[in-house]
């Protein structure tokens, strides 16, 4: 945390805990001292709130280059197959190695399709096909059998919503026979109408079965009728793909706690299916709230995976057309920060088994390639596609004396690098008459840091109540353990 203690007659600032994440909600003047001001880049948080770069991202070295541009990514644990959607396609392929083969030929669309395993098979659903059933070698279009856009199982049963393109039921929740995909979809449905005649988003089969609108969700209580509660008549998902939670794989680290993660209208929500969500990505509001790039385009490819005990969602910061940032979560410690992972475009992630580890990456739907997300083993900070890890860190503002006016004369860093690194140090401050942020006199440019521990000193000329740390770097991973800095007021 941020301490500010006054020793006649100089002044110490010791700044070791950037626990709050980042916060791109609040005036920059208004940031707390643990947490980080929008324009923050590509750090994240270690268990003891020490800030480091993020691991590079990497091509999978289990798959080879896709057969075109990805919409969606699914791992199909019952085949042992990872699945991928290129336009109206499906390829399929097994990680270690091999192609990717090719193997839908019902007419499906190009839009998201749906999946799940089930009792030996991959069952998946499109908008205008329905569902279809596929064992490794033969595809079966199940008939009759509901369309939608969302698919989960649940007691035995698979549920499917979201109603055909245009959504002529768009409420309508259908369920299976126990124990087999047969749909009587004349019967077997219920209506979730209780609010509003809103499509179904997305469906989270677990302990329960949620099933998300845009606005709200609810749980089904009785897997025989579709008899069902409304948890939250305020929060929901905004597309099949962006909710995510306590069913992930146990080697995924996944801090579960019976939590339900999603991506609603205007924020990220935890939720356990038995009561309202709490809205825990209000730091980062102005994203969620930005509709020109959160729009019926963008929406059903906003994704969410799970690696290393951290919740990953992808979507559009800058983009209005599809997703270009990765939003990471920490479930226990509640902190956000933001990746732009090269030039890529996180369509959808998938998590896999290997021999030692769970392997998460994520599709790139502007190239051919299935991206491995945070690689661990690594000393560069280098991307994918050669690019460099550009990260920028800004602190808040953090008042040194009480609002008095003080001048800056040392500051000390505390890094780790992997190796030699090239690390920009600059900070600024707030004007005391204008309320402005200036910087004049403390920008101090590039400085070439050993691997270990820097120390860094300057004079500077700015006088200000408060003072924020600006750092830049790339291509090395570097950890940020600690800033202190010495001030000397100067009025009394």
């Amino acid at each position: 945390m941020a301490v500010a203690t006054r020793r006649q007659p100089a002044i110490t600032l010791d700044l070791l805990d950037f626990s709050g994440g980042l916060n791109a909600r609040d005036g920059y003047a208004e940031v707390a001292p643990n947490e980080l001001r929008d324009g923050t880049l590509n750090w994240t948080l270690d268990e003891r709130a020490a800030i480091a770069i993020r691991k590079p991202c990497v091509v999978a070295a289990d798959f080879p280059t896709l057969p075109g541009n990805p919409t969606t990514l699914y791992y199909c644990a019952t085949l042992n197959l990872m699945i991928v959607q290129v336009g109206t396609t499906l390829y399929k392929c097994a990680p270690g190695g091999g192609s990717w083969v090719s193997f839908s030929t019902a007419s499906i669309s190009s839009t998201p399709v749906a999946f799940c395993d089930f009792h030996g098979y991959l069952l998946y659903v499109d908008q205008n096909a329905g569902v279809i059933s596929y064992n490794g070698t033969t595809q079966t279009l199940i008939a009759p059998s509901p369309s939608g856009t969302a698919i989960a199982v649940w007691q035995n049963k698979v549920w499917v919503g979201g109603g055909r393109t245009g959504g002529t039921v768009p409420v309508r929740l259908y369920w299976s026979a126990a124990g087999n995909a047969t749909f009587a979809t004349a019967t077997d449905y219920v209506d979730l109408s209780e609010k509003d005649d809103k499509p179904i988003t997305a469906l989270f089969g677990g302990p329960t079965l949620v099933a998300f609108k845009e606005t709200s969700h609810y749980r089904i209580n009785d897997s025989s009728t579709g008899a069902f509660t409304t948890i939250d008549w305020n929060a929901g998902a905004v597309g099949a793909r962006a909710v995510i939670g306590g069913v992930a794989p146990q080697a995924s680290g996944l801090i579960q706690e019976g939590g339900i993660f999603f991506w609603g209208l205007d924020g990220l929500y935890a939720g356990d299916g038995l009561r309202p969500a709490i809205l825990v990505g209000d730091k980062l509001r102005p994203r969620f709230l930005d509709y020109a790039k959160i729009n019926s385009t963008t929406k059903p490819f906003i994704c969410s995976g799970v690696a290393n005990g951290r919740i990953y969602f992808g979507f559009p910061k800058t983009s209005t057309i599809q997703p270009d940032t990765i939003l990471e979560y920490h479930p226990r410690d509640k902190w956000l920060l933001e990746h732009q992972v090269g030039s890529s475009k996180p369509y959808a992630f998938a998590s896999y088994p290997t021999v030692s580890r769970q392997v998460t990456v994520f599709a790139n739907g502007s190239a051919t390639s299935l991206i491995e997300l945070m690689k661990q083993e690594a000393v560069t900070a280098i991307d994918y596609d050669g690019s460099s890890i550009a990260a920028t860190l800004k602190t808040g503002f953090l008042s040194i004396a009480e609002g008095r006016l003080v001048r800056m004369r040392k500051a000390v860093f505390t890094i780790t690098a992997a190796a030699s690194s090239a690390v920009t140090f600059a900070a600024s401050y707030l004007d005391a008459n204008l309320g402005t942020e200036l910087s004049d006199g403390l920008s101090w440019g590039a400085k070439t840091l050993p691997a270990g521990t820097s120390e860094t000193s300057w004079n500077a000329t700015g006088r200000a109540p408060a003072f924020s740390f600006t750092l830049t770097t790339s291509d090395v991973l570097v950890t940020l353990r600690r800033i202190l800095a010495k001030f000397y007021p100067t009025e009394f």
